[in-house]
């Protein structure tokens, strides 16, 4: 299997190409992770260049997704086959990941999501700085002296 990468502006395109077996799901997993290592928290995952998608790399897909969110970003998964969609609805899985039919579509939907809150974000920490605020956090526990 081939992991073909393409920049869509601030969105990264992920092609994998050819079977998304067992084996390939460990590649492409390794990948995404070394993808969100390295920043990016824009993803779109289209698989019209993938003959068979299993288990495993839906798995995957669901890992980046879950991983993506938690940091502010967001994924969607274009050119799904009709078996793919089958197998996840079959598992219960059709709301979990978000799955556009076509690739303008998909990047249009990534950019719109992972915009919104990392924009709140920036403004909530600014203004923190500006008003001097310490970020939120646990409180530390103060030891008293006893006499």
């Amino acid at each position: 299997m081939e992991i073909l990468e393409e920049r869509d502006g601030n969105v990264l395109v992920v092609i994998p190409a050819g079977r998304l077996d067992v084996a390939a799901a460990a590649d492409l997993q390794l990948r995404a992770m070394k993808l969100v290592e390295g920043g990016e928290r824009r993803v779109v995952v289209d698989l019209a260049r993938a003959t068979e998608v299993s288990g495993a790399g839906l798995r995957v897909l669901l890992m980046l997704g879950k991983r993506l969110e938690g940091l502010g970003g967001a994924l969607a998964v274009c050119g799904v086959a009709e078996d793919t969609r089958r197998a996840l609805a079959l598992a219960g899985l059709e709301g979990s990941l978000p799955v556009v039919p076509a690739r303008g579509e998909a990047v249009a939907q990534v950019r719109a999501a992972g915009g919104d809150r990392s924009r709140v974000e920036r403004v909530a920490d600014l203004a923190a700085r500006l008003l001097g605020a310490a970020p939120p956090g646990p409180k530390k526990a103060t030891k008293k002296s006893g006499g």
